[in-house]
């Protein structure tokens, strides 16, 4: 009987996964887990290891080797916190951060996998060599010191997780650094980005460049700004190409990432690095970091750079066209050029500063270039002209880009149904213009145009007609109209459905838009203004944050204002992103925001553009730039450095507005803008101009 009570002991004691013995001095005298294979079977001979999690002395803290059932029990280990890990041939398997104490043992049974590596590159100055550097996972026995000359190592045996890596080397003024890594098991990942070294000393300047401006004699250098904290200045050294011991004096300190030195200067007439000075000259550049202590930096490799003499060699070119240009149309572009000893063997000229030169005629160094809508203020051209002796002459100007206007012909019938109700869309490639109003008429009519310039009538039993203004929207691939708080959809244009009605009196709506596949109205009633929700068009519910807040409109708070003017507001979708803008009539401020979603609107913008009155502001979407036009005035654009006004007053629509006109709408189709002018005057009727 005592026998067979002994016998079931032990088996009870042989699979189980908690500590079976402690001692009073917290060292764990034991503690047991099963390792098995992928298919459930017992892993025997599988070597266990246990590492204190920031050992990186890659001795194990306790080791075993499992038996024939795949258990395992780690002896006299120390309380602490423990990976461990458990490998066969190229299997592997791990448990991170494990707790164990006399009270307390986390370890439980694991899987081999199959082992996965990781491959990464580490970064140091360019003037280091990577090869010194040592590279340990800690809380393991994994490392490398076979690192190749570029800085790319390789640690393999891993299963699925993460990873802390410390990279050290022998070298002076570096840091150990650690990094947190991922591998998957089975699977050779290589690291997109660079380990880089902390580095304490004074970096290397990199990325020295040169151009040798031949017509005023002058080295132009550029290199990468140096992050440093203890920055002075870049000091800049010269020696002449067959100097053999570098220079120890700069001929020059700045604090800047570019410099020019004059080699020949015009103001001598005579003798050595003068204009008159035919020689030619080699030069070799350095610059060094400078800390606040004066201790100069290494220099980090040399550029040459052949200083040709200007006289007599250089051709000397100048662009002497117009610098006006109209997009769309054909414009000439020409220069003169003088070259007194040598022949001109080309004339090359690009457009814009990422173009490419392209050959024109050797006589005549002419072109004619054609400009596409843009929403560039200005073109930079360049010309650049070689003689026999392989010398070039450069010359550029800036070329102001302005818009032209031209009037579209439209159907009398079609501009007859003009309202200050109207309204215009782009959708399924078409531009849908909506007309009519049910004040003084009931028309109500939709005319589409697919080039802007050839009208039809759709449809003219629009179910809708606009007593206010009327607000259109693109949903679910359908054309989506508020008309007099009444919610309408239409997949074509010409049969309508009523989806609802909104609680909103349609005089108080100061938008319709779309964000994150959710219909949004902006009801302007209230002093804050409420924005109003809707997955279907029928079923509407005020917009609130997560804590259970009535989400405001978002540039309420920057002016300060007690109401909101619904006209004020103008809203566009670009991408997956809603554009906001709200203009002050007390202030005359405009405020433009960038939301993704409601609760955090981030403000890009705010103030009056340069305009004392309240003016309507009109958000539209140019060949994915955020575009606004206030009134008639030209037309402003956003890109990533802020928002620029065109220079040209052309810009905007610039024609005689007789009393009783006015611009309803901006919009952009196909590469061109829009403007619609309604005549109030001597009966409803209107315009339509189109930049050329």
């Amino acid at each position: 009987m005592k026998k067979l009570l002994s016998g079931i002991l032990l088996l009870f004691i042989a699979h189980c996964t908690q500590r079976i013995a402690g001692t009073t001095d917290e060292t764990v005298t034991g503690t047991q887990a099963a390792i098995y294979y992928a298919n459930g079977a017992p892993a025997p001979g599988v070597t266990v290891k246990a590492f204190d999690v920031n050992d990186t002395s890659r001795v194990p803290a306790a080791q075993a080797i499992t038996d024939n059932t795949g258990h395992y029990a780690l002896s006299q280990i120390a309380k602490g916190t423990y990976n461990i890990w458990a490998e066969q041939d190229t299997l592997v398997a791990v448990q991170d951060s494990v707790f164990i104490s006399p009270t307390t043992n986390t370890i439980h049974h694991d899987t081999l996998q199959a082992s996965g590596s990781i491959t990464a590159i580490i970064g140091m100055q360019p003037n280091d060599d990577p090869r010194s550097a040592y590279v340990q996972m800690t809380g393991s026995d994994r490392f490398s010191r076979n690192i190749n000359a570029n800085g790319s190592f390789t640690i393999s045996g891993l299963a699925t997780g993460s990873y802390s890596l410390r990279i050290s080397t022998t070298l002076p003024n570096y840091t150990p650094s650690f990094f947190t890594v991922s591998a998957v098991s089975g699977k050779a990942d290589t690291l997109k980005d660079t380990l880089q070294l902390v580095y304490t000393g004074i970096p290397v300047v990199t990325g020295l460049s040169a151009v040798y401006d031949t017509a005023n004699g002058i080295v132009r250098l550029t290199w990468n700004s140096t992050s440093f904290r203890d920055f002075q200045d870049y000091l800049i050294f010269r020696d002449p190409c067959d100097s053999i011991q570098p220079s120890t004096v700069p001929i020059k300190s700045v604090m800047d990432t570019a410099f020019s030195d004059t080699i020949f200067n015009k103001n001598n007439a005579q003798g050595k690095f003068s204009f008159s000075d035919t020689n030619d000259y080699c030069f070799k550049y350095r610059i060094c970091v400078r800390n606040n202590s004066n201790v100069q930096g290494l220099t980090y490799k040399n550029i040459a750079v052949i200083a040709v003499s200007p006289l007599n060699k250089v051709p000397l070119v100048k662009i002497v066209s117009s610098d006006t240009l109209y997009c769309n149309t054909p414009f000439p572009l020409s220069a003169s050029v003088a070259n007194n000893l040598t022949t001109i063997t080309k004339c090359e000229w690009k457009i814009g500063q990422n173009g490419q030169y392209a050959t024109t005629s050797i006589t005549q160094p002419e072109t004619t270039i054609v400009l596409p809508d843009t929403l560039l203020p200005s073109l930079r051209c360049y010309i650049r002209v070689t003689n026999n002796l392989g010398n070039i002459g450069y010359d550029s100007m800036d070329l102001q880009v302005s818009f032209g206007w031209t009037q579209v012909t439209i159907p009398s019938n079609f501009s007859s149904e003009w309202r200050y109700q109207m309204n215009e869309i782009v959708f399924n490639n078409q531009l849908f213009c909506f007309c009519g109003s049910s004040i003084n008429s009931n028309v109500s009519s939709i005319w589409t145009s697919s080039d802007g310039m050839t009208w039809a009538q759709l449809t003219n039993s629009v179910p809708f007609i606009p007593s206010t203004q009327l607000f259109l929207t693109i949903f679910n691939n359908e054309l989506w109209a508020l008309s007099d708080s009444m919610v309408w959809h239409s997949s074509n244009g010409t049969a309508w459905n009523l989806a609802g009605s909104v609680p909103i009196s349609q005089g108080n709506i100061a938008f319709f838009s779309t964000l994150n596949n959710t219909l949004c109205i902006g009801d302007a009633s209230s002093t804050n203004g409420t924005i109003w929700v809707s997955n279907n068009g029928t079923s509407w519910n005020i917009l609130k944050s997560a804590d259970g807040n009535q989400i405001a409109f978002p540039s309420i708070n920057s002016f300060n204002q007690t109401s909101i003017i619904p006209w004020s507001i103008s809203t566009v979708l670009i991408g997956d992103t809603l554009f906001y803008s709200s203009t002050s009539a007390s202030t005359s401020t405009t405020t433009i925001w960038k939301i993704s979603n409601w609760e955090s609107p981030t403000l890009l913008a705010q103030g009056n553009f340069g305009y004392s009155a309240p003016e309507k502001v009109q958000l539209f979407n140019f060949q994915n730039h955020l575009s606004l036009a206030i009134g008639i005035t030209p037309i402003i654009y956003f890109d990533n450095t802020g928002f620029h006004s065109f220079s040209d007053p052309s810009k905007g629509l610039n024609i005689n507005m007789d009393p009783g006109m006015q611009i309803v709408n901006y919009i952009p189709f196909k590469g061109n803008f829009y403007a619609l002018i309604i005549h109030t005057y001597g009966g409803p009727s209107g315009e339509m101009w189109v930049t050329k």
